[in-house]
């Protein structure tokens, strides 16, 4: 296997630089838009502590407890909030339009972060694209600004250049280490090594023959952690480098496109498959455990009890999670699952249901039991009881 180009170096930037415009995480007096409970349908019980409006645009991150979405502000510029399990908002900082995408990430200490993107005018470029770590409840600056190729693209600490037509999707791509900021991998042309992504520290990439994973040790240098070969699971070398997906399935499990809209799961230390052609998966934080779709069938895996699977129809799609309940949709009826053991449940809801389609049902909950709750492109913050 032919190594990516590793650089054990911080790339700060130079004195004289100079930021595009927006600001740094800073406290604020905002808070969260109150939404009237009885105006929506929503599981019995999950808005005891009321349901408030975040103003996101696209679906947050979540880590730790603390959530961070994005919306365009009034002024322009595009804004960064982060809000904690009780609903309040710990900090916003603006970043320009164009600095689209972010990533929270935790140290080897277990200090959690959330890493902003932004545009640096320097004497060899009017833009240049930094990323900068701050600490996820404080809003500290923590490392950065360090130079990166292009756009966050993920998963994970991944920066891609623009698009070159010999590499797909995707240009030059680099991944950092979320401890220190510096450049654990960076492609090479000289290479088909591929990043997919970084995951607790570990970076994932792909050859012609091998998905490969590696981790920093103390010096920095890459270790290998594990080595699969491509052709016994029937996987494609380009799609998993231009289509790795975000899916938080906490912090023992990736996904990587394994053919025909299909995922495979691995667990990330020992790399062993669990499963190679699901049609969705998904994480609970609050019963701990592992949820994934295939054609016929829903498989829980928690991590204090024994897996369960029960048959699904093949046209059964994963609507939500959370609660220590999963929401499935099918053309014939809605179905909720007891998380720990895979019992059929009969859900009670509260508010005004119009109609099945009209319910807000939980895509992401954390530990402490706050949540994101979901209708079509609507999407509510329910902070923790």
């Amino acid at each position: 296997m032919v190594p990516l180009v590793s650089a054990l170096f911080l790339t700060a930037c130079a004195e004289g630089d100079v930021s595009v415009g927006g600001s740094d995480p800073t406290p604020t007096n905002r808070t969260l838009e109150q939404i009237d409970t009885a105006t929506i349908s929503l599981p019995a019980g999950l808005g005891d502590a009321g349901v408030l409006q975040p103003g996101w645009d696209l679906p947050p991150q979540e880590l730790d407890g603390v959530f961070v979405g994005q919306s365009m502000g009034e002024s322009g510029w595009l804004e960064f909030t982060a809000v904690d399990e009780r609903g309040e908002i710990l900090w916003l900082a603006e970043r320009p339009p164009s600095c689209t995408g972010f990533a929270l990430a935790r140290t080897d200490d277990g200090r959690p972060l959330a890493i902003l993107t932004n545009l640096v005018a320097t004497p060899e470029a009017i833009a240049t694209p930094t990323a900068t770590a701050f600490d996820l409840r404080t809003g500290e600056e923590i490392w950065g600004p360090i130079e990166v190729t292009g756009p966050y693209k993920g998963p994970g600490l991944v920066f891609a250049a623009a698009p070159e037509g010999f590499m797909g999707d995707t240009g030059k791509k680099i991944a950092l280490n979320p401890s220190t900021g510096d450049i654990i991998a960076a492609e090479d042309e000289h290479t088909t090594r591929r990043i997919v992504g970084e995951f607790q520290g570990a970076l994932i990439s792909v050859d012609a023959d091998h998905l490969i994973a590696e981790r920093p040790n103390d010096e920095g240098a890459l270790e290998t952690l594990w080595s699969l070969p491509l052709a016994e699971f029937g996987w494609d070398h380009a799609e998993i480098s231009n289509q790795a997906r975000r899916i938080d399935l906490g912090d023992q499990h990736i996904v990587i496109p394994s053919g025909d809209d299909s995922l495979a799961v691995l667990e990330l230390e020992a790399g062993t498959v669990v499963v190679n052609h699901a049609r969705d998966a998904a994480y609970d934080k609050q019963s701990d455990t592992l949820i994934i779709l295939n054609d016929s069938e829903i498989v829980g895996f928690p991590a204090n009890g024994e897996a369960w699977n029960l048959p699904v129809p093949g046209d059964a799609r994963l609507q939500g999670l959370g609660g220590g309940i999963a929401y499935v949709h099918t053309y014939e009826a809605n179905l909720a699952f007891n998380l720990t053991n895979g019992a059929t449940l009969v859900p009670e809801f509260a508010g005004t249901r119009v109609r099945d389609t009209s319910l807000f049902l939980p895509v992401h909950t954390t530990e402490g039991g706050a949540a994101i709750i979901q209708n079509g492109g609507v999407q509510h913050f329910v902070p923790r009881r």
